[in-house]
């Protein structure tokens, strides 16, 4: 029977009772995806609250950050799962002399991200005349998510469920919201095919005779399409799948599968001089992120990962940033990897990603 452990999320058997707790955005408009949420309420916050600026994490997936230049001016202001931004300012004086803090301007909105999943909650308070949009995408049912006080929030839902497409945006204040998105009949198609690719994979790991690249090359075109961001309405079947998932308990076998890979990896990787980073308490990590001491050794490790079936995710790549950033932010991004341990995670499957990892490791 085939193995792989990452790459394109599949729908799994589950129990078909619905969460308790509603998700934040209950109620609030559904996008095509988390970019087109953001376009859709970068227009929106230039119209109605007069933005001038978007401030964006500087370790931030760069084609996000290219969506939004084509709305509004962008800046990064200092910010990494290593060195999380302490304070926002609009005056000099009151920040600290040290580089986790930033000046903002009346006009201003800033995108805060719970990178990675690893944050609890956030720690940056808006001066006046300052929007604040928080991205909770990689852990969308986090307590701060649900206690979220930002003027905006936002998440791309296909990111941790098994969707072909979805975001979603609402504002924890009360905000108005950009008028409802529209249904494209280009996106339908997009999401259909990203549906296909998906149901092939399912039947490709049960062991049925698929083309492996049929699937990769339907994810690959649905994908392009889905990323460029146009602030479209989510695909009726996207739409129709996401009331039936049982997200906190997925959510809740995320954090025991990372807990699981933890035990394993945390004490060897820092024998080995590298780094498995670890969530705040309360929060859940979207997966298990390790920085390796050199760009180098990340790289060995990941083709002898590859070799093995294990597919781990770069987030992000900034080797071509979409605007000038501190080199050691692009010098850190070449030093990490993420390994999914979502939903589909068996124990097994964690032993045997950590073996794969720690084996390659060694070998460096």
């Amino acid at each position: 029977m085939p193995w792989e452990h990452g790459s394109i999320l599949t729908l799994p058997s589950f129990d078909p009772s619905a969460d308790a707790e509603p998700a934040p955005w209950a109620g609030a408009p559904l996008y095509g995806s988390g970019r087109a949420a953001l376009v859709a309420l970068l227009r929106h916050g230039r119209a109605t609250h007069g933005w001038r600026r978007l401030l964006v994490p500087a370790y931030l997936c760069q084609e996000v950050v290219a969506a939004a230049r084509r709305e509004i001016p962008v800046v990064a202001y200092p910010d990494s799962p290593l060195s999380p931004a302490a304070a926002m300012s609009s005056t000099p004086d009151d920040l600290a002399p040290d580089e986790s803090s930033f000046l903002t301007e009346t006009g201003d909105a800033v995108l805060i991200v719970n990178t990675l999943g690893l944050r609890a909650r956030g720690s940056l308070a808006p001066p006046p005349g300052v929007f604040t949009i928080e991205d909770h995408t990689h852990d969308p049912w986090s307590p701060w998510c649900q206690q979220s006080s930002a003027d905006y929030a936002l998440v791309a839902l296909r990111k941790t469920l098994p969707l072909p497409d979805g975001g979603a945006l609402w504002s924890p204040r009360g905000h108005a919201l950009p008028g409802a998105p529209q249904r494209s009949t280009e996106h339908e198609a997009l999401a259909e095919r990203q549906l296909a690719a998906q149901l092939l994979k399912a039947l490709y790991l049960r062991g049925h005779a698929i083309d492996k690249q049929t699937y990769l090359r339907l994810a690959a075109e649905a994908e392009a399409g889905i990323a460029e961001g146009e602030p479209v309405a989510m695909s009726r079947a996207g739409e129709a799948l996401l009331p039936s998932f049982p997200a906190l308990r997925w959510r809740e076998r995320r954090r025991l599968s990372f807990e699981h890979g933890a035990e394993q990896l945390r004490a060897p990787l820092d024998e080995l001089g590298h780094q498995l980073l670890l969530p705040a308490p309360g929060a859940t990590s979207f997966g298990l992120t390790v920085c390796f001491a050199s760009g180098e050794a990340r790289d060995q490790v990941r083709r002898a990962l590859i070799e093995r079936a294990v597919y781990p995710a770069i987030l992000w790549d900034l080797s071509a940033p979409a605007l000038p950033l501190d080199e050691r932010v692009v010098a850190l991004s070449r030093r990490c990897f993420t390994l999914h341990c979502d939903y589909r995670s068996t124990p097994q499957d964690i032993d045997r990603v950590a073996e794969h990892l720690l084996t390659a490791a060694r070998a460096c």
